[in-house]
């Protein structure tokens, strides 16, 4: 039997990222399931879970398009990255991790998948922050990430 070699084109199809993106999920949720209990494993499944969807997709965009951004627009990617993870450890004033890297990734990468997990997730993110717990670091993550994103975009025009 011979195997065939996969295409990066195929590896990097927007099935296979939904597929991916659906899994890691469902492994995230699985773990938070067996690790925690109460209110903050109810935290981490309604909150965080959703999140995992676009991240990946976003991952797979960059992936994907890895030979076409300069290294300024990487450590761009870096900087949001790097600022919306801290905020999981670190309380950073003014600024939602999630609200930071959702615009980013809406309005920074070309898959349609990773754009429209993004908006839908940012739509619950938005909800959850502002009428559930009245927390307008929203705001402050959402402009830097879309500040970010048109420096991303302004990069690439410039080189």
């Amino acid at each position: 039997m011979k195997l065939q070699k996969i295409s990066l084109g195929q590896l990097f199809h927007p099935l296979v990222a939904l597929a991916t993106s659906l899994l890691a999920t469902l492994l995230f949720a699985l773990l938070v399931i067996l690790r925690f209990d109460g209110e903050r494993r109810h935290y981490l499944l309604y909150y965080f879970a959703p999140l995992v969807v676009p991240f990946v997709a976003y991952v797979f965009d960059r992936l994907k398009n890895w030979d076409t951004i300069h290294s300024a627009q990487r450590l761009i990617d870096i900087f949001v990255l790097v600022v919306s993870l801290m905020r999981m450890f670190v309380a950073v004033p003014f600024i939602s991790g999630h609200a930071l890297l959702l615009p980013y990734a809406l309005l920074s990468t070309h898959g349609l998948l990773a754009r429209v997990t993004a908006a839908l997730v940012l739509f619950e993110v938005f909800y959850i922050k502002i009428f559930l717990w009245t927390d307008f670091t929203f705001f402050g993550g959402a402009l830097i990430g879309i500040l970010a994103a048109i420096l991303f975009r302004w990069t690439k025009k410039r080189t």
